[in-house]
């Protein structure tokens, strides 16, 4: 993995590239359709690549695969 991937993002951070509000999050994260965070003591993020990754794979979907 290139060391520019690891990059951790908070919820507001998550919330600024997706365009998605902490509700949305946590109940996508529920249905098992967006990444988990993982958890650094009490608090939780995402891997950036991760995010990205999701985002790439929610835009092909609703592009129908293409």
């Amino acid at each position: 993995m290139n060391t520019k991937e690891l990059k951790f993002l908070c919820m507001k951070e998550v919330e600024a590239k997706i365009g998605f509000k902490k509700s949305w999050v946590h109940e996508r994260v529920k249905e098992g359709v967006f990444p988990p965070p993982i958890k650094i003591g009490g608090a939780s993020r995402w891997l950036s690549s991760d995010i990205d990754q999701w985002m790439e794979q929610y835009i092909t979907r609703q592009n129908g695969g293409h």
